[in-house]
């Protein structure tokens, strides 16, 4: 990539070449698909503003300007989460010899609140339910797993059954965030729950979908939910 070709650094071949950077990087998928919608979604605010062009968005003036026109559309969080990308981008143009337009952006402050969760009376009517005659196998080892280590929907869907050790009563996790690895631990009836499960399936994917006609495929992150 030539200076010249930043000079229109909102172009999309120079928004790829982030991406792959990103990449190269090991960010997680949804961390660089992030950082390209807030990318893309600048350039359509310069290209809709006639009162700037790409050399003006680099400037103090063009970045407050275009920081500002997210207010009303983007919460709070999500114009920090916003800021964040604009001044990763901003140090990512520095290594091409290119001011950092982005420094002087201040991150605002994300809301802190605390996370919905069951009743200690919803988990126990969660639990009954499961229990009963009839109930899916499946998701009796889903929820008993989810209640026990806290997974993220993704992490669920990419767990393998040789992640998985039912005597030791843990799991390693190789798809976490920021593609970090770690291991987790369960109860033993949440061992019997998923030992119980994965005689039901011969595949390497600890939780599967049955398709129609036959078959089975990997459980994906929205089958889950």
């Amino acid at each position: 990539m030539t200076s010249t070709a930043l000079l229109d650094w909102l172009s999309e071949c120079v928004i790829l070449a982030y991406v792959e950077d990103c990449q190269d990087r090991a960010l997680s998928d949804k961390t660089i698909d992030w950082y390209a919608w807030h990318l893309r979604r600048a350039r359509d605010w310069l290209s809709a503003e006639p009162g700037y062009n790409a050399c003006d968005f680099l400037t103090r003036d063009g970045m407050t300007a275009y920081h500002r026109s997210t207010r009303s559309s983007l919460a709070n969080n999500s114009r920090a989460y916003m800021t964040n990308c604009l001044r990763t981008f901003g140090k990512w143009l520095e290594t091409f010899g290119q001011q950092n337009p982005c420094a002087h952006l201040r991150r605002p402050r994300l809301e802190k609140q605390l996370p919905d969760v069951l009743s200690q009376r919803d988990v126990k009517r969660l639990l009954h339910e499961l229990s009963q005659p009839g109930a899916s196998v499946r998701e009796r080892a889903l929820v008993y797993l989810f209640l026990d280590t806290g997974l993220r929907v993704s992490e669920m869907a990419g767990l393998n059954r040789f992640d998985l050790d039912l005597e030791a009563g843990q799991l390693t996790v190789r798809s976490g965030k920021g593609r970090k690895g770690r291991v987790c631990f369960f109860s033993p009836t949440t061992a019997a729950a998923l030992g119980e499960y994965l005689n039901t399936h011969d595949r390497p994917d600890c939780f599967v979908s049955q398709k129609r006609g036959g078959g089975a495929a990997q459980l994906t992150d929205n089958g889950i939910r």
